[in-house]
């Protein structure tokens, strides 16, 4: 099936979900307009005209919305703004933005739906329309690249319908109004009020008897819309705050009695589970009312765990799975670390505190300081090591050979991880290559370097190791290019990622939209050259590409074709590896709670930008010895109080540099310093006016000597910092 027919039959499973499918000249016409498209253009409303009042085939369907679509593709040519968007003879758009001035119709759909009190017979009329204008958009949005989404230079023009007030408002209302089909999918069958949404006694009858099938069906419609329209706003932040994508009714409360939850999100429990087992209660009752509590278990899914689960929690699993941008960031990660935990308590001996030594699960591995990427890639391999979710034991070997002094009770396996992720990931070793803004992604052209087994093995252990890293709650200072990230969570990145590899070629392939020459002036062709390892070579993007002009009607589909290949195809092979041994440790289902590129950069290497925390680092540091009287360093004593004063007036800069000198990572815990483990401590090294402060990384110490006045404390403080003096001279 063609990319047209795709999008037409999930649209066309929508209006069959109803029962009756006939389809309405005029409600046609008002979704084009609202769209933005001229609906007689292709003549839509004639087309459609020819089907009105009678039960469609997808026969008849298609012709509808290729017509539809034809249009869409049309309206890109030259169309001025928004001369349809916004027009009081549209139905979806003004009902869903709250521009149509009629309160009743609000009233009673939108309103209804979003509170989760959507009837039957508003249903049939509502849902399938909603699935249209959905489907409709997520496809224009597809054909729209970020600089046309919203182009204040040429607003006039613009080729996106909607003015960005309008699209705040269409996400604010699509948002709601998929939280309120959550509580349609799960009605409060017993009439009382839900700890996640508030629902009142009505709704649960009224919403009950609605279609579950067709209520999930629009559901995904409106969530893949909704992401999409996040993914633009990551990029380009267009909305007002990071706190306008959260809804206020999903909070998770302070202290939940969450096992039953993380455990379903631990088993990967989704909204096809989720959908089934409510279709299974719904039709295995005679009761509807009271079935949909879901003391059934659910029909052929395996995940029992949902026969357990409670209608809050139900409620919040869609929204962690489906629309997890509607909780804050924060919450997200206690639910991925509880998640972590509860894994962590099936392997044997991870449930003895850190520092606690007797379990003969661990992993126990030596390691030269010299060769550490070497030496871990052999004993950590799946053959010696199939599950890495074991607690690591490290100890160095320094350059002579032997040991060195101190036992890992966390701090050395930190280090270990922290040093190896450098290893892998460095552009020297071959597996990972580095843009121009410095951003690390796999080395397209690895095959050259090393066998196809040996590509296999390298870049599924380097996935590995960033699942380890994830598993045990580290950080790792680790720069992955955005497209790559997001193609960890997605599979696919598209053309709109394609600046954050190659900016020149980005903007290249943009300028073609616009040109307005002979396109075969260009002697443009299917095919891209390449430079691998020096030698310039011509790749075909389609079979047969060399032969294969581009001319203005194939521009777009080259453009896409080009950024497909820099983005997808030519790393394939070591994206499925590196994926391959990330989940071997953290299922993809964990991390895609996480919505965007930069969530999971922040996941793998906190915040980039996040201010540090002054006092609540002080809050958390311990301390040990004293100064030349005798007095035991404490938070009181008056050079500790003396140290941070000069910490606190300090820029940002010098902050994150001091918080990477002392636990090798420049930025704080993402939760607070209440996680980072062991905490930073302060030791007294005793009275020196020539040494400087040192510091032992991985067990987070900074050994601070007693200086004759603050302003010498400040001074060497900073010097040792910038200078990176480390261990060699404690």
């Amino acid at each position: 099936m063609n990319h047209s027919e795709d999008f037409m039959r999930d649209c066309f499973i929508v209006f069959d979900r109803v029962g009756d499918s006939k389809i309405d000249a005029d409600q046609v016409g008002d979704l084009s307009r609202s769209m933005g498209l001229n609906p007689r253009n292709c003549d839509i409303v004639s087309v459609t005209r020819n089907f009105a009042g009678k039960r469609l085939s997808f026969e008849d369907f298609l012709p509808v919305y290729q017509a539809l679509e034809k249009s869409c593709a049309h309206s890109r040519v030259r169309r001025t703004t928004s001369k349809w968007a916004g027009s009081k003879s549209t139905t979806m758009t003004p009902m869903i933005t709250g521009d149509s001035g009629n309160e009743w119709l609000k009233a009673t759909v939108m309103g209804e739906a979003s509170r989760g009190q959507l009837s039957v017979s508003d249903s049939l009329k509502f849902l399938p329309m909603m699935a249209t204008f959905c489907r409709l958009m997520s496809m224009l949005l597809v054909t729209l690249d970020d600089k046309e989404l919203f182009d204040p230079s040429n607003s006039s023009s613009s080729l996106f319908p909607f003015t960005m007030p309008q699209t705040l408002a269409i996400i604010l209302g699509l948002k709601d109004c998929a939280l309120g089909l959550i509580e349609v999918l799960h009605p409060d069958a017993l009439n009382t009020r839900s700890a996640l949404f508030s629902s009142n006694s009505s709704s649960s009858t009224i919403a009950a008897n609605v279609n579950p099938q067709l209520c999930a069906d629009v559901f995904k419609l409106m969530c893949k819309l909704l992401k999409q329209l996040r993914e633009r706003d990551e990029r380009m932040q267009f909305c007002p705050n990071p706190d306008f994508w959260i809804a206020a009714k999903c909070s998770i409360p302070k202290a939940p009695n969450d096992v039953t939850l993380c455990e379903a999100l631990r088993r990967g429990v989704d909204l096809e589970c989720i959908v089934e087992s409510r279709i299974s209660a719904a039709s295995n009752s005679n009761s509807t009312s009271t079935a949909l509590v879901s003391s059934a278990p659910p029909a052929a899914t395996g995940n029992a765990i949902l026969s357990v689960v409670s209608l809050k929690d139900k409620r919040l699993l869609l929204v962690l799975t489906c629309l997890p941008f509607c909780i804050a960031f924060s919450e997200r990660v206690k639910l991925f670390r509880k998640i972590l935990l509860l894994d962590k308590e099936e392997v044997g001996g991870r449930n003895l505190p850190s520092g606690v030594f007797g379990s003969a699960s661990d992993i126990s591995v030596n390691v030269r300081r010299t060769h550490v990427y070497e030496d871990a890639f052999e004993k950590l391999s799946p053959h010696n090591e199939p599950d890495l979710r074991k607690r690591l034991r490290v100890t160095w070997k320094n350059a002579t050979g032997l040991d060195e002094a101190g036992i890992d009770g966390g701090g050395i396996t930190r280090d270990f991880l922290q040093e190896l992720v450098k290893a892998a990931f460095d552009p020297k070793l071959g597996l990972f290559a580095a843009t121009p803004q410095g951003n690390l992604y796999p080395f397209p052209h690895v095959a050259q370097l090393m066998s196809v087994d040996l590509v296999k093995q390298h870049y599924y252990f380097v996935g590995r190791v960033i699942g380890k890293v994830l598993y045990e709650n580290l950080l790792v200072e680790l720069p992955l290019a955005p497209f790559f990230l997001a193609k960890i969570l997605s599979g696919h990145v598209d053309i709109n990622y394609l600046a954050s590899l190659d900016q020149d070629l980005h903007q290249s392939l943009m300028s073609l939209k616009t040109f307005e020459g002979d396109m075969e002036q260009l002697a443009l062709s299917f095919s891209t050259t390449q430079n691998v390892l020096g030698s310039v070579q011509e790749v075909e993007l389609v079979a047969g590409g060399r032969e294969i002009s581009v001319d203005e009607g194939n521009k777009l589909f080259y453009m896409h074709t080009v950024a497909d290949y820099w983005l997808n195809r030519q790393i394939k092979t070591q994206y499925i590896h590196f994926v391959s041994g990330l989940t071997d440790l953290i299922s993809l289902k964990w991390l895609r709670m996480f919505t965007c590129a930069s969530e999971l950069q922040t996941l793998i290497s906190g915040a980039t930008n996040g201010c540090i925390d002054v006092s609540d680092m002080r809050r958390h540091t311990v301390y040990a010895g004293d100064c030349d009287k005798g007095v035991p360093f404490s938070d009181t004593h008056p050079y500790i109080e003396a140290f941070w004063a000069i910490v606190s007036q300090w820029t940002e800069e010098m902050k994150s540099a001091l918080l990477k000198f002392i636990t090798s990572c420049s930025r704080p815990p993402l939760l607070g310093f209440k996680e980072l483990q062991p905490p930073i401590a302060i030791h007294s090294a005793g009275v020196s006016s020539n040494r400087l402060p040192t510091a032992s990384v991985c067990m987070h110490v900074l050994k601070l000597p007693v200086f004759d006045s603050h302003e010498q404390l400040q001074l060497k403080l900073t010097t040792a910092i910038q200078s990176k003096s480390g261990f060699e001279l404690s």
